[in-house]
């Protein structure tokens, strides 16, 4: 068949009329109506936690209510990539984690995330600012000192200023220094 494309910016009406080989038309109209876009607010990652060598959970708090929302659409990097790719989609209100499996050793690579927020015509509202694991590695020094090391982690577009060292000594998890 045959086809246009068409690009009003407006409500409209189109009327399609077709002639035959023999002479006869027929006409057929509809309307189109445009909503605009629901202008999404972007979540807010507020952790990126390694549970394990090949499993990473994210949590983010929600986009500001809106009756369009849809989904959220997950991206990310490796430390080592400039370009981020799809990574997974959450649909509706009732999650605000995700757990991504699929990445071959968190100790190698730093991993950044973002996420978008869709509405009901799939229309993308802003990202959200971007959370990056922290790969920790040591090595030790003597028989009583560990030497730590890990990467500058970004979130909000800037490095982190502040890091806490805490220790677990079989009560729970203590700060021992800060950085």
């Amino acid at each position: 068949g045959t086809s246009i494309w068409l690009k009003p910016k407006s409500d409209t009406t189109f009327t399609m009329t077709a002639t035959f080989a023999n002479g006869c038309t027929m006409d057929d109209t509809f309307n189109l109506y445009l909503f605009p876009s629901a202008n999404l607010s972007p979540p807010v990652i507020s952790c990126a936690s390694i549970i394990n060598d090949s499993t990473i959970q994210l949590i983010w708090t929600p986009a500001k209510d809106s009756a369009r929302f849809s989904y959220y659409k997950i991206s990310s990097k490796l430390a080592s990539s400039s370009k981020y790719t799809y990574t997974d989609i959450v649909y509706g209100h009732s999650s605000y984690s995700f757990t991504y499996y699929h990445i071959k050793n968190t100790a190698l690579e730093p991993v950044t995330f973002a996420i978008e927020s869709f509405d009901d015509c799939g229309n993308s509202g802003k990202k959200s600012d971007t959370l990056q694991t922290i790969v920790l590695k040591d090595s030790m020094l003597n028989d009583k000192t560990v030497r730590l090391y890990w990467n500058n982690s970004v979130s909000k577009g800037s490095f982190i200023s502040q890091y806490y060292i805490e220790s677990n000594k079989g009560s729970g998890f203590h700060v021992v220094d800060s950085v």
